[in-house]
């Protein structure tokens, strides 16, 4: 097993590290943003955008995750014809579709204004945002030729790092140059389209592969594309509504504010998570390798310690939150502050997703991909009845309670599901030295804080790292495990590189 923890933190160290630095990226870009703008012109953005995201997804209709399948078949193959075959059908497709959405979007602008979004001053806005459809669809598709080509590092620099630095920089000069809500605008546009023009051209100065994009007539080919994209378009359209149902929700059901308030909450508290999504990463195939070579236990044991890794790292951000959830939503401005329980309620949600792992890639590559598609769909239709019932009485804190409990019974029912198929889960005794290491730090911190005061943001920081010390030296006494060891040596070594 340990080979395969080694390969498993290596590779995800790197993915690991580009959303770290992309998720600090977009803290700071929201932070500059709610401080200057306020959070009503912030939340109108959001809104609107969350909205042409969603048209970003029919748009490419899942040909993006199609592109990651076939691309290195016929890479492997040489057979460079097919190759542009698809990559042509992807762009081509997805530049009609785009055009289409856009031509709709604002035909239909002055009844979205005004039934959506509910006040019809908005109407440019959308028309203006429209044409992010067919910038962000590329940008998608490019992301998805990276990955497939192997230049995930290219990938990271330029999406991870460049592009929110670049957004940020643009929109600080556009505010000084006196735009506010254009002045975001301007910096998504601007930064999209320096780094579209980045990553095309360094495919085309590329030699090993040297894609010469012709417009030939692989009807099979671009079949088989589409064939096999449209089930995962489906997924991702249902994917798309349980990460934004409470954003769509607020803004129908409440006010723009209040979208902008809700949504830097989300945005902290799925921060938490991020080390969960750089594993699954680089794990998910190897689920299926192991389960088709009959190594059931060994299986078990590497989700068992993923997971308790995953949740480490989401607890600590947690127990921060618990304590300094005030000072938290602060940063980002005084008008926030009431954002400190939605933003408590919603990262309990998180810590519930992380606790069961990668369990929707442990029921999909076991056998049971249909799973995974039923249980979007429960999860779905619960979250957007318990947001009708809980938004209109209590507001942005129904949305977090109902994103809470959706996500605790939906991952309840998967490791339920993932037990019954495979006696399989995540949990085992090693858990309760965490946990008794996170309570016994956060009551110490927790002590400290109310005794000892002083300004709120030093406060945060200092406390902050206070508990992180506290958390591992308690855990240390406790003694770590093998595979905390194999970790500590894999780090270790990455850093003295």
């Amino acid at each position: 097993m340990k080979k395969e923890l080694l390969d498993i933190t290596k590779n995800s160290g790197i993915v690991f590290s580009g959303k770290m630095i992309n998720v600090l990226f977009s803290l700071v870009f929201n932070i500059i943003v709610v401080r200057f703008l306020g959070p009503e012109i912030y939340g109108e953005f959001v809104y609107i955008f969350t909205i042409v995201n969603f048209l970003v997804i029919i748009a490419t209709m899942g040909v993006n995750k199609g592109l990651t399948k076939y691309i290195p078949i016929y890479l492997n193959r040489n057979e460079n014809k097919k190759l542009n075959a698809i990559i042509v059908f992807s762009f081509t497709s997805t530049f009609i579709l785009s055009v289409i959405l856009i031509i709709l979007l604002i035909l239909f602008s002055k009844d979205i204004a005004a039934f959506v979004l509910k006040d019809i001053s908005l109407k440019n806005h959308l028309i203006t945002m429209s044409f992010l459809i067919i910038i962000h669809s590329y940008f998608k598709l490019l992301n998805a030729i990276y990955v497939s080509f192997g230049y995930v590092k290219n990938l990271i620099k330029i999406k991870n790092i460049l592009q929110p630095l670049v957004k940020i920089v643009l929109f600080v000069i556009l505010y000084f140059l006196g735009l506010k809500y254009y002045g975001i605008l301007g910096s998504y546009y601007l930064s999209m389209i320096i780094m579209l023009y980045i990553l095309l051209k360094f495919i085309k100065n590329d030699q090993n592969y040297n894609i010469r994009i012709n417009l030939l007539n692989f009807k099979k080919e671009n079949k088989k594309l589409f064939k096999f994209s449209f089930p995962l378009f489906l997924s991702s359209f249902i994917g798309y509504f349980i990460v934004k149902t409470d954003i769509f929700m607020i803004g129908f059901l409440v006010d723009k504010e209040s979208v902008g308030i809700y949504n830097i909450a989300l945005r902290i508290a799925t921060m938490t998570s991020f080390v969960l999504y750089a594993f699954n990463t680089i794990f998910a195939p190897k689920i299926s390798s192991l389960y088709e070579r009959k190594k059931i236990d060994k299986l078990a044991n590497i989700y068992k310690v993923i997971t308790r890794w995953a949740l480490s790292i989401n607890l600590i951000f947690f127990s921060i939150i618990l304590l300094f959830s005030k000072e938290i939503m602060h940063i980002f401005g005084k008008e926030l502050i009431v954002g400190a329980i939605p933003l408590i309620v919603v990262s309990i949600g998180q810590v519930m997703n992380v606790s069961a792992g990668p369990v929707g890639y442990m029921n999909t590559m076991t056998g049971h991909p249909e799973y995974e598609f039923y249980n979007n769909i429960f999860l779905v239709i619960i979250n957007i009845v318990l947001n009708l019932i809980l938004i209109p009485v209590y507001g942005i804190m129904g949305a977090a309670i109902a994103s809470a409990v959706s996500f605790t019974v939906s991952n309840i029912i998967k490791l339920l599901l993932l037990f019954k198929n495979t006696k399989i889960h995540p949990y085992n005794f090693d858990y309760i030295k965490l946990i008794i290491s996170m309570i016994l730090a956060y009551f110490m911190v927790f002590f400290l804080k109310n005794l000892i005061i002083f300004h709120w943001f030093f406060r945060l920081i200092c406390f902050s790292f206070l508990f992180f010390c506290f958390f591992i030296i308690i855990y240390y006494l406790f003694g770590f495990s093998e595979e905390d060891k194999i970790l500590i040596e894999a780090i270790t070594k990455k850093i003295k590189r």
